[in-house]
């Protein structure tokens, strides 16, 4: 109010696409006893059209002031803008800074999981998270992740990680849970590597609750866990079935059990995108396991499998 020089009762126009800082700007108008005014952004790609329309709209709602993103704040300034409507001609227009504490949030969040990872020995990319062979504790992976909700919650300050890499951490056991929540929220996450954790049952049904979000996943490798043989068939089902490309099972104690359990869910077609596939080392299979496997179809995408009874 004191920078739009506001009082209460005054119309502002809120210029924003549908989204939670239009949601923001309306109800911070209301607590501050102003009359909000939705207004649809104009369009980039058509600003000598639309922009008219929105300052129609701003004349006849008598807004005293225009609040925006920095972004259409940008639009409003720029040549073709102004070609069209000065900006001297608008009542004060406000940038909102919604996007920029937001993009200062995840700047903060991610310098804090750097210290985190530099004290585990490990170099921080935003690509690709590699956290495998540091045995973190359970009071790491709940440092990491308050450290990660800072950034603005739910991983938001690693929005562009492709590759997480956890293996080979034995104490990882039990505490997985601790971040399936916030994976659902790495939207571009391509690979997950959880071999040789020692994961726990729980950790495994923890898991298969947050795979169906991750739909960029290509890669899952969950080998030298013993406790997935008992879970294969939810742990499969979850899984994105369209792109799906390397899965290894080798050394998950699988069964016979299980193997009619991944047999049903490749008569599905769930595993039709498939590329790799490795179940070597399971010396509890027998041969009516691989048979009931090979004989259910869907896999006619499968270029390598490993079938190796044992070392």
């Amino acid at each position: 109010m004191e920078r739009g020089g506001l009082q209460a009762g005054d119309h502002v126009a809120l210029v924003f696409p549908p989204g939670i800082d239009l949601s923001a700007a309306f109800y911070g108008c209301l607590y501050a006893g102003c009359v909000p005014i939705t207004v649809r952004p104009p369009h980039p790609q058509n600003i000598s059209t639309t922009l008219p329309t929105v300052k129609m709209i701003v004349e006849v709602s008598h807004s005293a002031c225009v609040m925006t993103t920095a972004v259409i704040c940008k639009l409003l300034r720029s040549k073709e803008a102004m070609a069209t409507i000065s900006i001297r001609n608008w009542p004060p227009v406000l940038d909102s800074g919604f996007a920029a504490s937001a993009e200062s949030e995840r700047d903060v969040g991610w310098g804090r999981v750097c210290v985190f990872l530099k004290r585990l020995g490990k170099k921080a990319d935003s690509r690709s998270l590699s956290l495998a062979h540091c045995d973190p504790k359970a009071t790491d992976l709940l440092e990491l992740e308050s450290r990660r909700c800072a950034a603005g919650g739910s991983l938001r300050c690693l929005p562009s990680v492709g590759e997480l890499d956890l293996s080979c951490n034995k104490l990882l056991a039990g505490g997985l849970s601790r971040l399936t929540f916030h994976l659902a929220h790495v939207t571009h996450l391509e690979r997950l590597d959880l071999h040789l954790c020692c994961l726990t049952r729980d950790d495994l049904e923890a898991l298969i609750q947050v795979l169906p979000s991750l739909t960029a996943l290509t890669e899952l490798d969950v080998s030298s866990n013993k406790e997935v043989g008992g879970v294969v068939h939810p742990l499969v089902s979850a899984l994105p079935v369209t792109q799906m490309r390397r899965l290894p099972f080798n050394s998950c104690y699988l069964s016979n059990e299980s193997f009619t359990a991944l047999a049903a869910v490749c008569r599905r077609g769930c595993l039709s995108s498939l590329r790799a596939l490795d179940l070597s080392y399971n010396s509890l299979v027998g041969d009516n396991g691989w048979c009931s496997l090979f004989a259910a179809g869907g896999l006619g995408s499968l270029e390598d499998v490993d079938v190796s009874l044992r070392p």
